[in-house]
């Protein structure tokens, strides 16, 4: 079994996905259930999302257009592409403590406001309104 020389993780996918399970289910979404990102050419009819690409990604959600979005996400890299690939990850609920603590009334006013998400592509249109 293959594994990572600097952790000793192994790179294996049904491993990954073991461990996962052991801390909460995998939500089924239109995606399937457990999801594996690739790199795909641009040129793939599947190639639909950023996700699929090497491109840095800003801060960002997931999932917002579900009515029940991913409460929590895990990311084992398996393999790495050669270039590319940074990621920005952010704590959420510090950012959501900071704003509460420092900016009060902006932080009611968020709280009350109902955004719309949603996500098309050629075979779905999924939305959902979020408070």
């Amino acid at each position: 079994l293959a594994s990572r020389p600097e952790s000793g993780t192994p790179l294996d996918k049904a491993l990954s996905q073991e461990l996962v399970e052991r801390i909460a289910p995998v939500q089924h979404t239109i995606y399937g259930g457990f999801w594996e990102t690739v790199v795909k050419e641009e040129s793939e009819e599947d190639n639909i999302d950023s996700a699929y690409s090497s491109v840095a990604l800003p801060a960002h959600t997931d999932g917002n257009y579900f009515l029940d979005p991913p409460g929590l996400q895990i990311f084992h890299c398996l393999q790495q592409d050669k270039t590319g690939g940074e990621t920005l990850l952010v704590d959420g609920f510090r950012v959501a403590e900071h704003v509460q603590r420092e900016h009060p009334e902006a932080f009611e006013e968020l709280s009350r406001t109902k955004v719309p998400y949603q996500h098309v592509d050629g075979s779905c249109h999924v939305r959902a309104k979020h408070a």
